[in-house]
């Protein structure tokens, strides 16, 4: 049986974030955060850091801020997020101009 070292490997999160944790759809098998009114689910937060990945992008609001923190007081860890929300734009004309440059595909 090949080994392969993970430890080098970098793991990439896209989706919701909070200061301590990165965040996915609501699950009844785990516990629930609410933030503005809707439930998440908890991927990881700062009481379970993996093994692997050594590296962690999180492309996600809120969660360099402590969780990044935490995830790079292990041995040979990296962790690249953001400390505070995206500043993302959602108005009608910004969305108007991607869909007039084919970067957005908007489906109803």
């Amino acid at each position: 049986m090949a080994t392969t070292d993970v430890a080098g490997r970098v793991e990439i999160f896209c989706g919701h974030g909070d200061y301590d944790a990165l965040l996915g759809p609501p699950s009844l098998l785990a516990s629930n955060v609410e933030i503005d009114g809707i439930n998440h689910s908890v991927i990881y937060d700062t009481s379970m850091v993996p093994k692997t990945p050594g590296s962690l992008l999180a492309f996600s609001c809120r969660s360099g801020a402590i969780l990044g923190r935490a995830y790079t007081t292990y041995l040979g860890k990296g962790f690249l997020g953001f400390d505070d929300d995206l500043p993302l734009d959602f108005s009608p004309e910004f969305m108007g101009q991607l869909r007039k440059i084919d970067i957005l595909t908007v489906r109803t």
